[in-house]
């Protein structure tokens, strides 16, 4: 939209603003108008260049936060499990197994298959198949055409010892391949499944299987002689042709024989299913079952991996040019929390810890070395053969051990980020779940109390402990806490990268709510320069119509004078 505000010059709306440009004055006065709202928005020209500052230090934060989250993840497979499932969950808890043979000449693989859970016991056991689990098959009589009608009818009852029987109407018009697929309609119920076998030209064969092992298939004509004229069973309702009898398993476990109805066997050692897949009986099998060494160390070198990468974000972040000056990327150069928890991890990682071995204590004693820049390095060869020999201790190195003077009272969960040793307890309580106070090495109002359950009190050094104690009144007893590496870098990582609660998240939301405040600013900024822009529209329009004006005047009067401009 174009309006003409002069000879020369005019007001015109151009990408929604209004401008003035051309002039009776000679004046740019557009120029003029944009220099003084360029003045007025430098202000939020920096608010913005603040807020993609704000953007830049958030989206190294997420990293931060995202490498550390994953650091922890790696560290949880190797610190304490705490509460019903810990002993399950364990890294250090799951078993190997191997099958090899002490007598015989069978392949032991192909004889038996083992499935080992992290409950199993470390030991070996002597195994030998007698028997494989087997399914009843029956079998009837032959026929000329499967798909034919049979012309039968009546009713037979079926099932497998134990299921549920099923009633198999049967019509006149039905085919062998029919009675079939009726029978199988029925099988999810009656474990018994039936087939149409062709065994010669001409030839056809009802068979009947039983979907479980070691149960009798249980037939009867229960209206007319369907299964008698099939010739499945004679007339006194025995099997006219069994294939295959149902039979048990029969292995010999440390010499003791043992029967089961099923080839799967899960209840005859704790944590171990055996697979039997063959009898051979002259074969004695040995099942070793061990700590899982490559698991616990698969899980370290995890670990390593995962803190490297952590470790180059923070290098990358702390990086300085040759001239001095911050490298580029380093938009985290010089932050608070980057610094403070690499330094509380460094610190971790080069510390030693309690494990009752002397001998092995540090990260270095495990072929694990902080080299060059802080990064880890791992000889595998030590590594390994140090959890080969002295399993127990490497666990204790990474996992919190903990013990209690009463069965009473026990450690429920531990997110904390300090040592503790040994803790004398007083506790007050005048009955079970009836806790009034709790005393720590002589200090009060350290704990939260809730029921059965005494919680360390948010800001003190026992923050993140949780206890529970079940005895009926009041007691004083001892607990002593040696924290392992595995939790004290889970649960200070946990402290920074926590999505809800942790110190980076906090820093976003921080940031983010600056960046907001920045940006209403700017924007009330620009609305004031566009209230601006308006105001100096309407001045230079009404200057520029007083000089339209006055020329038009000028110019009438040389016309009557009869003069030109240069008189």
């Amino acid at each position: 939209m174009t309006n003409t505000i002069g000879s020369t010059g005019t007001i015109s709306t151009q990408n929604g603003r209004t401008v003035v440009s051309g002039s009776s004055s000679g004046i740019d006065t557009s120029a003029l108008i944009e220099a003084a709202i360029k003045q007025r928005t430098r202000e939020a020209d920096k608010l913005d260049a603040q807020i993609k500052k704000n953007d830049l230090r958030i989206a190294g934060y997420q990293t931060l936060a995202d490498l550390g989250a994953e650091v922890r993840a790696k560290m949880q497979n190797l610190r304490q499990v705490y509460g019903s499932t810990s002993t399950s969950n364990s890294i250090f808890n799951r078993k190997a197994g191997a099958l090899s043979v002490i007598t015989g000449s069978g392949n032991a693989g192909n004889i038996l298959g083992v499935t080992l859970s992290d409950s199993a016991q470390v030991g070996t056991t002597e195994i030998v198949v007698l028997k494989k689990a087997m399914a009843a098959k029956v079998a009837g009589g032959t026929v000329t055409d499967k798909t034919a009608d049979l012309g039968y009818t009546g009713t037979f009852s079926i099932g497998l010892d134990g299921a549920t029987a099923a009633n198999i109407n049967v019509t006149a018009d039905m085919s062998l391949q029919e009675i079939a697929t009726a029978i199988n309609a029925q099988s999810s119920g009656t474990k018994v499944t039936a087939s149409v076998l062709k065994v010669g030209e001409n030839a056809f064969q009802l068979v009947l299987t039983g979907t479980n092992t070691a149960k009798n298939i249980q037939i009867s004509d229960t209206a007319g002689t369907v299964m008698q004229d099939l010739g499945v069973i004679n007339g006194g309702g025995a099997f006219v042709d069994v294939i295959q009898p149902p039979q048990q398993a029969e292995i010999q476990v440390d010499g003791i024989l043992v029967t089961r109805d099923s080839n799967l066997i899960t209840d005859i050692l704790d944590g171990v299913t055996l697979n039997i897949k063959a009898a051979d009986t002259g074969t004695t099998i040995a099942l070793e079952v061990t700590k899982d060494t490559t698991a616990s160390a698969d899980a370290i070198l995890d670990f390593v991996e995962a803190y490297n990468t952590f470790r180059q974000f923070v290098k990358d972040n702390q990086a300085v040019g040759a001239d001095g000056s911050v490298a580029t990327g380093a938009i985290l150069f010089g932050d608070t929390l980057l610094k403070t928890l690499n330094q509380e991890i460094q610190g971790l990682l080069s510390r030693s810890y309690n494990t009752g071995d002397p001998a092995l204590t540090t990260m270095r004693d495990l072929g694990i070395t902080l080299e060059d820049d802080n990064f880890l390095d791992v000889d595998e060869e030590i590594l390994n053969n140090v959890l080969s020999n002295k399993f127990d201790t490497v666990r204790a190195m990474f996992e919190t051990q903990h013990s209690s003077s009463s069965p009473d009272f026990r450690l429920l969960n531990n997110t904390a980020v300090g040592d503790f040793g040994a803790l004398s307890i007083d506790i007050t309580a005048s009955g079970p779940g009836a806790i009034s106070a709790v005393t720590v090495n002589g200090e009060a109002n350290m704990f939260d109390i809730s029921g059965t359950s005494i919680i360390g009190k948010k800001g003190t050094r026992y923050e993140g402990l949780s206890f529970a104690y079940i005895g009926a009144g009041s007691t004083t007893l001892t607990m002593t806490i040696n924290q392992g590496l595995g939790d004290l870098v889970s649960n200070n990582f946990n402290r920074y990268t926590d999505s809800t609660t942790g110190e980076l998240t906090a820093q976003i939301n921080r940031i983010n709510s600056d960046s907001d405040t920045l940006q209403t600013r700017a924007e009330r900024v620009r609305e004031r320069a566009e209230q601006f822009r308006e105001s100096l529209i309407a001045k230079y329009s009404r200057m520029e119509a007083l000089i339209n004006s006055a020329n038009s005047t000028l110019a009438q009067i040389r016309a009557i004078l009869g003069t030109n401009k240069d008189d």
